[in-house]
């Protein structure tokens, strides 16, 4: 997993990774091999620090990074065993501040352009939850130092001289900041409803599998990099000053259970040990999908049956993808 990194303060969350401050194919090659030879988590983080940069400069950045990676992985058309798998990870804020849609989109691109491989969705991830930083019925929140969560557009953060905005759905965020070329209307949205949707069953965690359907369902038409953006939460701490409404993020106090059980917690954090039952897609998060993948494996997960094997590209905060 290749994570592009726009600004320095992404590698303090982190530990037992390489990072790289220079992107060329042999600093991949470097770092792929040391992965290989100690056993690492199958990660490598790159400095990009584009946030810093222009739209011009941060797209060409973006592109130089995803072809040097993909050049040290090797050629697709080689043996299996002498190439190196690769997902990559667009790292952004957690209070929405970054050259989005921009970044993401030029990976997807990039991929496509060197690999033939199409994104078929893009999953915002702006939570973090040990900031205080959550989604709940698409809308982002930041927490306060009284614990209430105020929506984020109406903090200092949306203000920003270069990255400001005025939405704090998710789903409207995206339609301004691409300036109106995805409508908010065509973004699809996984609420807990659908990310708990096993809860109901009987036993101590529910059915795991019944939300993975769920889920995959929900997302079955994605295409053309369509944006995904999910209900997201940490614990009673973070959820019990936020609004409640019907459908969106259950009962207030409420505390989600990690894990492949009906209380999902999305968590974009690099975590040395998931939850036992965590279902991984292809990094380390914590989601609803069976636990048929091993952190940083490109085994399928959601669906095994070919049905949902597609490359779905997870951006913003600490961000992920899905590979297959």
């Amino acid at each position: 997993m290749v994570v592009l990194d726009d600004d320095p303060t992404g590698t303090q969350s982190i530990a037992d990774l390489p990072v790289l401050t220079h992107w060329e194919v042999a600093d991949f090659t470097w770092a792929f091999e040391h992965i290989a030879r100690n056993g690492c988590k199958p990660a490598v983080y790159v400095l990009t620090s584009t946030r810093s940069l222009d739209p011009t400069e941060a797209a060409a950045r973006n592109a130089e990074v995803v072809h040097n990676a993909l050049a040290a992985a090797g050629s697709p058309e080689a043996d299996a065993d002498s190439r190196v798998p690769l997902g990559f990870v667009s790292r952004s804020d957690s209070t929405l501040r970054g050259h989005y849609p921009l970044e993401p989109d030029v990976i997807a691109e990039t991929l496509a352009e060197l690999t033939g491989e199409e994104t078929d969705g893009v999953v915002p991830v702006p939570a973090f939850p040990d900031a205080g930083r959550v989604t709940i019925g698409g809308v982002h929140y930041v927490r306060g130092s009284g614990r209430s969560l105020t929506p984020v557009a109406e903090t200092e953060f949306a203000k920003d001289a270069t990255f400001g905005y005025t939405a704090s759905d998710l789903a409207h965020y995206i339609e301004e900041k691409s300036n109106g070329r995805i409508a908010a209307a065509s973004v699809i949205a996984l609420d807990l409803n659908i990310i708990r949707a096993g809860a109901s069953t009987e036993g101590l965690h529910g059915e795991p599998d019944i939300s993975a359907e769920a889920i995959a369902d929900a997302i079955d038409g994605a295409s053309d990099a369509t944006p995904i953006v999910a209900d997201i939460g940490a614990s009673a701490a973070a959820t019990a000053s936020a609004p409640s409404r019907p459908g969106d993020c259950g009962r207030p106090g409420e505390t989600p259970v990690p894990g492949g059980g009906p209380n999902l917690l999305w968590n974009t954090h690099i975590t040395e040990h998931p939850p036992a039952g965590a279902g991984c897609i292809d990094a380390p998060c914590w989601t609803a999908a069976p636990a048929t993948s091993s952190v940083g494996s490109s085994t399928p997960a959601l669906r095994t049956d070919g049905t949902h094997g597609r490359r779905s590209l997870i951006c913003s905060h600490h961000l992920l993808t899905i590979s297959h």
